[in-house]
């Protein structure tokens, strides 16, 4: 049998459940990092019915068995991401579980998520599973609106490698924003996460987040962050779009900068 390259745990105990070679109807999320602001925060869940092929059940599963009709009534679980040597590179939270399979391995997840796992963030995790980025840039290869995937797998592989550490390393020398191919939101968190945590690296995924990794960020108080940020030009095009704040309708890039400067961030244009 093929290797799998998901896992299921149960959240409460961090118990693995199951594994499994492929989820069909996992990776289906749409949203982009520019729909934050449409949000409201009293979304519905998504509701995912989840193919599953190929499964390895480990004997933890059983407990959760209905012996009448033999299915799983497992209520909080994570889906692992696993690497070609089985280990988690991130996990995605879900509620409500339910599972049917049958004896070839063959079945439906039937779960709920605060946000549908993002559709380009299959191809980002097939890439990461053979070999984390290490050169970087490499999240510039995948066309403009695909990038949110990239941005997803970085904040969950980043949470998943912390744990419950949140405070953010303050980089040593220079740290440089490489703008040539940030056209839009989710290039910029691209962008900005390998400025701060090198390739791969997360450092927010909306402006709330941006804003906490600032103000978590291990530096002395008062003291300045100098942000040498190339090809400014680009996002200050790719950024244009006006959005609805409290403040009346802003583009993007200067909110961006407002968050910058709010936390002390020098930024050196190029």
């Amino acid at each position: 049998m093929a290797r799998a390259r998901y896992a299921l745990r149960d959240d409460a105990t961090g118990r693995r459940l199951a594994r499994w070679v492929d989820l069909d109807g996992f990776f289906v999320g749409t949203s982009t990092a520019e729909q934050w602001w449409e949000q409201t925060g009293e979304e519905p869940p998504e509701q995912l019915e989840i193919k599953v092929d190929g499964w390895l059940p480990d004997p933890a599963l059983l407990s959760f068995r209905d012996e009448e009709d033999g299915s799983f009534e497992l209520g909080d679980v994570l889906v692992d991401v696993l690497d070609v040597d089985e280990v988690s590179l991130g996990a995605y939270d879900l509620w409500g579980a339910a599972l049917e399979v049958d004896e070839q391995g063959r079945g439906t997840l039937w779960a709920n998520a605060s946000m549908a796992p993002h559709v380009s963030a299959r191809e980002v995790w097939g890439r990461w599973r053979e070999r984390l980025p290490d050169t970087s840039g490499q999240w510039a290869a995948l066309p403009a609106g695909e990038r949110d995937g990239w941005v997803e797998a970085a904040q969950l592989h980043y949470f998943h490698q912390a744990g419950e550490r949140r405070a953010w390393p303050m980089p040593e020398g220079r740290i440089t924003l490489h703008g040539e191919h940030v056209v839009d939101l989710a290039s910029f968190f691209c962008a900005v996460g390998e400025a701060f945590n090198g390739p791969g690296g997360y450092f927010g995924s909306n402006l709330t987040a941006l804003a906490d990794c600032l103000a978590n960020l291990d530096r002395e108080p008062g003291q300045p962050v100098r942000l040498q940020w190339t090809d400014i030009a680009v996002a200050e095009q790719g950024l244009a779009r006006r959005v609805e704040t409290s403040g009346g309708w802003k583009p993007i890039f200067d909110l961006v900068m407002e968050v910058l400067d709010q936390y002390n961030v020098e930024v050196l244009r190029r």
